[in-house]
């Protein structure tokens, strides 16, 4: 079943900005590192979409300030169920390499890193209610 996993990420102000990836924390893998990742389809070639609630805008803290979904990667354990690149939009695909003929049955975990280029004001950006809910769709021609 579909669960919702909470990342967060805690940059310092010591490091804050400085281009050094912060990995995040609250998945459901590798003891809270992590978040994993599931598809099964004997219908074809799967391609996964990512998608988002912020409008186009990114993570916003509820007073008008964003960070942009560019500052945010999915690393994969597995290249056969790579993580589509997020975005704010939304939009982007990655396809999932078949197991053989029509048949799809992929498993992997996926390391989430804020990569930290730019300085941010402090504050909770992201929240389910200010556009942090990062969806993914499978879906098969």
């Amino acid at each position: 079943g579909a669960t919702i996993d909470h990342i967060q990420f805690a940059p310092t102000p010591d490091n804050a900005g400085n281009g050094t990836a912060i990995p995040g924390t609250g998945g459901n893998a590798r003891l809270g590192a992590a978040t994993s990742a599931r598809v099964r389809s004997n219908a074809g070639q799967v391609t996964l979409t990512e998608s988002n609630n912020s409008g186009g805008a990114g993570l916003g803290d509820g007073s008008g300030r964003f960070i942009g979904y560019a500052q945010l990667r999915l690393n994969s354990d597995d290249s056969n169920l790579p993580a589509p690149v997020l975005s704010d939009a939304g939009g982007n695909t990655a396809q999932l390499t078949l197991n053989t003929g029509e048949l799809t049955d992929r498993s992997a975990t996926w390391d989430a890193l804020y990569l930290n280029a730019e300085v941010h004001e402090p504050g909770l950006y992201g929240t389910s209610d200010h556009g942090g809910r990062v969806s993914f769709t499978a879906a098969t021609p």
